[in-house]
């Protein structure tokens, strides 16, 4: 019985198999989509996180008084950090 009913049938299955496909596709979008924006956050936040840390290291070095501007406090003989790591490597 091929009439009216059957062809709306088939055009009904049609555009839901459509749709499927549809969705499918935006689910591969999104994946990639998602994976775009985490990568990109991730660049921004270490970018910004060493931007930072360069500006004020050269603060630092600019403004700091000369026995503060060495790079470690356990190297620095004038912090107790640096008076107990050379202890450390005296007596070892």
């Amino acid at each position: 019985m091929i009439g009216p009913k059957s062809h709306a049938l088939q055009n009904s299955i049609s555009s839901q198999l459509d749709g499927a496909k549809e969705i499918n596709s935006s689910k591969r979008f999104g994946i990639w989509n998602m994976a775009l924006t985490t990568w990109l956050f991730t660049t921004g936040v270490l970018a910004l996180y060493f931007l930072r840390r360069a500006y004020y290291k050269q603060v630092i070095s600019k403004t700091a008084p000369p026995r503060f501007r060495r790079n470690s406090i356990f190297l620095n003989p004038d912090t107790l950090m640096g008076q107990s790591f050379l202890l450390c490597l005296e007596t070892s």
